[in-house]
């Protein structure tokens, strides 16, 4: 947070100069810590702004040049936090809209009088402390509420904590620190620690999650929580901040609230497992005129509802017991009421925990003694109807089956009365049958639907309207017959047409009974024959090859006998001696249950056997190249994109394996999502049109890349393909992280050498000039203070470039180049002595940084007058002086970036010496002078020879 003393430095951009000058009078009177620098265009301003550090910029709208808006855009590519207002005259919706899309802090119209200038100078005081406000974290992390813990998207441990994040645990901060991720995790399905750490890691790569979670105490208690994973940058490194809250209670009561209340029995409570009433509704205590206190706390058995009933008190037991082993229990009972006895329709639910252990009992029940004696009238009536009719309750529960409807199921209704409707016909689910019955339940209008149904083998046409109690009654007739005719009449006819239509296929037909066979003309064409007339049936076999007439006679004789469709393969010898291939398709009509007739059609398929046995040899060369690959999947391929054989390594790493792919197409495996699907029909494509294809396909969070090969016969063009996948995922993530800490290096070196050194050259120069006018003491301290901050952009930009791969190695004459280096940097009275000849093989640039900063180091920590040595050793040089050295306590720290004991040190010197040394691959040691001095040794430095 910014002190109250601090000046504020404000860029105000306005093409009227008087009224800038104005307003930055006004604006300096309403606030003494404001410093109002003015600029009369936006390219101006940009000017302004690379060369000096402003708190804030106000900007106008309507300029020569670019507008405001335009200003701001350009401010938002380097300054995306610095506060920006809009101080225009031209007010409107559309300008004030545009200037939010582009990031505007505030937006203030310019009105007439000078108390505008006041609201300006609030205005841009809350902007410069919103901005500051923003980045105190640690305060927020104590002080709230809530658990909050930074985690390593890597691996997901813990990197930080608050204090109440481990209350929440049973732990101290400290211990939980210790105890780590695992600790709070139970590792069971579904709250496994593998899914905890992927919802962190999607948390950093993806996008923010949000998600109920049972966690685990100190005591081992399970507990609900609420997290929010988000990405943060804290310390210049990408962490994953979560913020958990206690649920429990509330799991607690939306548990409780959905047991009561979500249940459409007329009376319901809440029992204990043992049976013992916890909580009954209004309509069950006013139904036996009891108060909550007389019921609550005794067996369910024992309450005014069934205790004068030996009967009840029977059934109600049986129902605990079997309720609580985790069964429902349902049966009718005679209740005592506090007017008259009633028959209730009676049932138990269980209600089990996260664990599966039954933790509540639900009973339930409604008065059904009119009902039952209406549903007596009514079954009269509904056994003089033709149609099957079933009723099922609002439960779904058979309650009504007449006679027609046994008769079609092949049940008695005793059988299935108080049966669960989806137990019995169990087919109808994930059928047309269970969306249309479900939705007129749930909408309670009636429907109707042709279907057929598996369970019972025939075509139903059903009608299904909605009952006044909350259940539904079926109306079915049974069409099997009359759709199977229109069925056969459709078939038929679209085989002959389909055999008319296509100029490679002949047609046929054979009358069982007479033996007669019809061929169509272009199935003489086919067989290259020229028969007056069709032939008999079993002359018409004899066009097949011996080896494969049988197979042919077989499938006729089956259709005939069976009335099942078929489709074979067999070979026939043309007139002029080759043999080839025919594909022949049965097709049987039927009739009254019998063969009337078979139709088919025939086609000349040698081209494509002759591609299948090629293509079985080239699978089996492929075959054992997949099986002996050792770095990555092989997929082979046909021209239907179905993989012929998948094998190799890399499956591990992602929920499939091999099996899940052979004999299936892209389009055929459920674990591939549209995205994958996409990909690799386009590559496969490509590799059937005879290209080779190299493209990186994600699959779940897994990223690998993938070469396509064409497979090719003896003839021209491709028959499939193969393509080899490796996970690369390592690789990826490793140069994302590469390049994003180059970039932000990058950022950070163009900050420092250019938009922090430049103002304060500025400053500088301008305080020397004040200086020669007048001279004091606060001149004297200023000038202190920028040659405090020059050095310390020096050291950041160095500290940033030290980690800059080392350039070109050259050698370097030691003595000379250190003399050269202590010259360049402000010494006072020190000395440098170079007791060395040694020519040293280095980077010339990061030499001299090392030197500098070392000799910076000497003098900063100790008197002017210091005395420096650089000298040699058997391998490598050191830098001694004759100070006060290094207290021993301190001698691991010395090198940490940030860590300095002296006024003026910026703790960065060291630190980017150590750096360097390990850029070139040397070893660095601190030890003592010989004058009692600090002196740092340069060891394993390539072409030094000689000894000190």
């Amino acid at each position: 947070m910014r002190t109250t003393t601090e000046p504020v430095r404000v860029l105000h951009v306005d093409d009227e100069p008087d009224f800038a000058d104005l307003a930055a009078t006004f604006l300096e009177r309403e606030d003494e810590r404001f410093e109002i620098e003015t600029a009369t265009s936006a390219a101006e301003g940009v000017d302004r702004l690379a060369g000096g550090d402003f708190d804030c910029v106000v900007s106008d709208y309507d300029m020569p040049g670019r507008n405001g808006i335009e200003f701001l855009e350009e401010v938002r590519a380097e300054h995306p936090d610095l506060p920006f207002i809009l101080f225009t005259g031209k007010g409107s919706e559309e300008v004030a809209s545009d200037a939010i899309s582009a990031g505007v802090t505030d937006y203030l119209q310019k009105e007439s009088g000078t108390d505008q200038y006041q609201l300006l100078a609030k205005r841009i005081r809350d902007a410069i402390e919103h901005r500051y406000a923003k980045t105190n974290y640690r305060e927020i992390f104590e002080k709230t509420p809530d658990g909050i813990v930074v985690h390593d998207p890597e691996d997901g441990s813990f990197t930080d904590m608050n204090a109440q994040f481990a209350e929440m645990f049973g732990y101290d901060r400290a211990e939980l620190m210790d105890a780590g991720f695992e600790a709070i995790h139970l590792d069971e399905e579904p709250y496994t620690l593998e899914r905890a750490r992927r919802l962190v890691e999607e948390a950093a790569d993806e996008e923010p999650q949000t998600f109920e979670w049972c966690n685990v105490t100190k005591e081992g208690e399970c507990f609900w929580v609420e997290v929010h994973l988000t990405l943060t940058q804290l310390h210049g490194q990408n962490r994953v901040l979560a913020v958990v809250r206690d649920i429990s209670d509330r799991k607690e009561r939306e548990r409780r609230f959905e047991a009561v209340f979500n249940n459409t029995y007329t009376f319901i409570g809440l029992l204990e497992p043992d049976g013992t009433v916890v909580e009954a509704n209004e309509t069950a205590l006013s139904f036996v005129g009891a108060d909550r206190a007389d019921v609550l706390g005794k067996p369910l058995w024992e309450t005014a509802w069934v205790d004068a009933s030996e009967e009840a008190k029977a059934t109600v037991r049986e129902g605990v017991t079997t309720a609580r082993t985790g069964e429902f229990f349902r049966d009718e009972i005679r209740v005592r009421g506090s007017e008259e006895d009633a028959l209730i329709d009676f049932s138990i639910r269980p209600v089990f925990d996260d664990r599966g252990e039954v933790t509540l009992l639900v009973p339930e029940g409604r008065e059904i003694t009119d009902r039952k004696e209406q549903a007596r009238k009514r079954r009269q009536i509904i056994d003089r109807v033709t149609d099957a009719i079933v009723e099922v309750d609002a439960d779904w529960r058979f309650r009504l089956v007449n006679d027609q409807a046994e008769e079609l199921y092949g049940m008695e209704a005793d059988d299935l009365l108080g049966e669960d409707f989806w137990t019995v016909f169990s087919e109808a689910i994930d059928t047309r049958f269970e969306d249309v019955f479900r939705t007129v339940m749930e909408t309670r209008e009636s429907d109707s639907l042709v279907e057929y149904f598996p369970g019972l083998d025939g075509w139903f046409d059903v009608q299904v309207y909605p009952e006044g109690d909350g259940g539904l009654a079926f109306y079915f007739q049974e069409i099997t017959e009359r759709r199977e005719q229109s069925r056969e009449l459709e078939q038929t006819r679209a085989l002959l047409d389909h055999t008319e239509q296509i100029a490679d296929v002949g047609g046929w037909e054979i009358d069982p009974e007479a033996e007669d066979v019809f061929w169509t003309d272009h199935l003489f064409e086919i067989l290259g024959v020229a028969y007056e007339d069709e032939p008999p049936l079993e002359e018409a076999l004899d066009v097949y090859l011996e080896a494969d007439r049988s197979r042919v006679e077989d499938a006729i004789e089956t259709a005939q006998r069976r009335g099942e469709p078929f489709d074979v393969d067999a070979r026939f010898r043309r007139p002029d001696g080759e043999v080839r291939w025919l594909q022949i398709k049965g097709e049987p009509v039927v009739e009254g249950g019998s063969v009337v007739a078979l139709r088919g059609a025939v086609q000349d398929v040698t081209a494509r056997k002759e591609r299948e046995r090629k293509l079985e040899r080239t699978e089996a060369r492929f075959r054992a190249l997949a099986e002996n690959f050792p770095n990555g999947g092989v997929h082979y391929f046909d021209e239907d994109l179905r993989y012929r054989h998948v094998a190799g390594a890399g499956f591990d790493a992602v929920d499939i394996v091999p099996a899940d792919l052979e004999g299936n197409t892209i389009y055929e495996v459920e674990a591939y999502p549209p995205a994958v699907i996409e990909t690799l029909e386009s590559v496969m494509e490509a590799t059937l049109d005879g290209e080779h294809e190299v493209t990186e396909l994600r699959f779940e969070d897994q990223t690998f890349e993938l070469r396509t090969v064409p497979i090719r016969d003896t003839e021209p063009g491709v028959r499939g393909g193969f393509f080899i996948t490796q996970n690369i995922t390592d690789r990826r993530r490793r140069e994302a992280a590469l390049e994003n800490q180059n970039e932000r290096l990058e950022r950070l070196a163009k900050i420092i050498s250019h938009d922090l050194r430049n103002p304060l050259n500025v400053a500088q120069g301008h305080l020397e000039l004040a200086m020669e006018e007048s001279h004091n003491g606060r001149l004297d301290k200023a000038a202190e203070a920028l040659d405090r901050s020059q050095t310390l952009i020096d050291d950041l930009l160095a500290f940033v470039r030290s980690d800059e791969q080392v350039g070109e190695i050259e050698p370097v004459d030691l003595s000379e180049f250190a003399r050269t280096c202590f010259r360049s940097i402000q010494t006072g009275d020190a000395t440098l002595t170079a007791r060395t000849d040694q020519t040293v093989r280095a980077d010339r640039t990061l030499l001299q940084q090392l030197l500098e900063n070392l000799y910076r180091n000497a003098i900063e920590h100790n008197d002017e007058d210091i005395a420096v040595t650089v000298g040699s050793l058997s391998d490598g040089f050191y830098v001694a002086d004759t100070g006060t050295g290094i207290p021993e306590d301190i001698c691991e720290r010395v090198f940490e970036i940030g860590y300095s004991t002296a006024d003026r040190g910026t703790g960065f010197g060291l630190n980017i010496v150590h750096q360097i040394a390990d850029a070139h691959g040397w070893e660095i040691e601190l030890t003592e002078s010989a004058a009692g001095g600090a002196r740092i040794e340069i060891t394993g430095v390539e072409g030094a020879s000689t000894t000190e």
